[in-house]
């Protein structure tokens, strides 16, 4: 019996880690605004810049939860260099890992004993729609971004565009139409979008607190949409550590096999 629901809880993490590398890959996949000009001396615009947490490291236990399905997950992130998640099934036993550097991907299938590995530009050439190492960073960062930079300073407002509708900010940026980005009231990012053909990702933030003299959002809400199927995804953080000494293994495992890309999407329109 206790075999059976380990079993059960097994698939269902590893359903929740298969979700997330497919937004991790997907994710590459107009009104009158206000000149930006007319605000980037304003103190709300240095106020948003001074806003966004500023760490070298991150590590946080996160709650991940899909279809009514719940998992553990260790996030842990090196500033520019990598991202990695574990997630873990019933009785704390690991089964996935996802690495992401600035040139590859790494997805580990312990259940099955499979993987995933290739770098962004063989991915369906990915890297020339908007996804890199630095967009994920920043959506799991609540950052705005721009799909051609690796950080952003106060001088690159002027890559954005500005709409003011009543208490929030839309943005847009002047090159790459297809992401925008909500500022609330607070002036907190508290949305991130894509529109991209039939394909779209909201990736909402809530539950701001304080992290390391900053503030973070605690809760996380991803919506993916296609023309077939809606799919939610909620992460929930934890303790949020910024600038602890971090190591990340993703050694692949002798004898696991490779799959590619058409596989993994298979197993999501399972889920």
């Amino acid at each position: 019996m206790l075999l059976n629901k380990i079993t059960k809880m097994n698939k269902y993490c590893l359903q929740i880690s298969i979700f997330l590398l497919a937004i991790t890959l997907l994710t590459a996949c107009k009104s009158k605004m206000l000149g930006v000009k007319d605000y980037a001396e304003k103190k709300e615009v240095r106020d948003l810049f001074q806003k966004t947490p500023r760490f070298e490291t991150l590590n946080s236990q996160i709650q991940i939860s899909t279809n009514g399905l719940s998992a553990k997950g260790d996030l842990r992130m090196i500033k520019n260099q990598v991202i990695y998640l574990s997630v873990q099934a019933f009785l704390g036993i690991e089964v996935a890992r996802l690495k992401i550097t600035p040139d590859s991907l790494i997805a580990i299938d312990r259940l099955h004993r499979r993987y995933f590995a290739d770098s962004f530009a063989q991915i369906n050439g990915l890297s020339t729609k908007g996804l890199s190492f630095y967009t994920i960073q920043s959506l799991f960062t609540n950052s705005l971004f721009l799909t051609d930079r690796d950080s952003l300073s106060l001088a690159d407002i002027s890559e954005f565009v500005w709409e003011r509708k009543g208490a929030e900010t839309n943005l847009s940026p002047r090159k790459d139409e297809k992401f925008q980005f909500i500022l609330n009231q607070d002036k907190q990012l508290r949305q991130t979008s894509l529109t991209m053909d039939k394909f779209i990702m909201l990736w909402n933030y809530s539950q701001f607190s304080q992290a390391a003299g900053y503030t973070f959002p605690r809760n996380m809400e991803v919506e993916v949409a296609t023309e077939k199927r809606k799919t939610n995804l909620s992460l929930e953080f934890a303790k949020i550590d910024l600038g602890k000494s971090l190591k990340v293994d993703c050694q692949i495992p002798q004898r696991y096999s490779k799959v590619d890309l058409s596989e993994i999407l298979t197993l999501l329109s399972g889920l």
